[in-house]
């Protein structure tokens, strides 16, 4: 800690020297000490957004998620709509139960990104999280509306469906993802491995 300290002091615009100096801190779980030495390179470097993010880290670590939060909403202030930071935000406000926090944060991504359907994916499975089936389904139509052939949107819908045991259009979700182009054979047979073990009457099977 002394000698990266001093390397750190010695060579302060040497970014390196900095960030073995927040490493050696932060192995000794100095979580808090490693968070304000990024905050340092946030101000020299503020539009790196890996600093960014290494610095939520080290908010979480240190059982400090409020402020990992502000790291992020500094970070989307300054650089801009960064997906992977979004992302984040959207993880830790699951943790905490924010969920009308990470409701709007995947939709500012879905305004963003229309055409991504994993962001769709994504608040879908927070509504069911929620336990609010309706509103997940809400979302699929949506992206189908962007875009129909995407067979990821079918076999995400199919799952959906199963889970609701609507069998007859998990049947039907599937056949439409199985029918595209764009799902290679590979995927198919690993996909209908996973589902080998569902009961199926003979009549309904795709």
């Amino acid at each position: 800690l002394s000698w990266s300290k001093n390397a750190a002091l010695g060579d302060d615009k040497k970014e390196w020297y900095n960030r073995l100096d927040i490493e050696c801190v932060h192995n000794k779980h100095l979580y808090l000490d490693a968070a304000m030495r990024y905050e340092i390179l946030v101000k020299k470097y503020p539009y790196r957004a890996d600093f960014y993010q290494r610095l939520a880290g080290e908010y979480i670590y240190a059982g400090k998620p409020d402020k990992a939060i502000q790291a992020y909403d500094r970070a989307q202030k300054t650089i801009g709509a960064d997906d992977d930071i979004s992302l984040q935000k959207v993880k830790l406000f699951t943790q905490l139960k924010k969920w009308s926090d990470a409701e709007l944060e995947l939709k500012k991504m879905i305004a963003n990104n229309p055409k991504e359907t994993i962001y769709y994916t994504y608040l879908a499975d927070l509504y069911q999280q929620q336990n609010q089936p309706e509103k997940a389904l809400g979302v699929y139509k949506n992206a189908l509306k962007n875009d129909s052939l995407n067979p990821s949107i079918h076999l995400n819908l199919a799952e959906y469906y199963r889970q609701q045991n609507k069998y007859d259009d998990f049947y039907r979700e599937l056949k439409k993802a199985f029918v595209s182009d764009d799902l290679d054979i590979d995927n198919k047979v690993r996909i209908l491995r996973s589902y080998f073990d569902i009961t199926m009457p003979s009549e309904k099977q795709p």
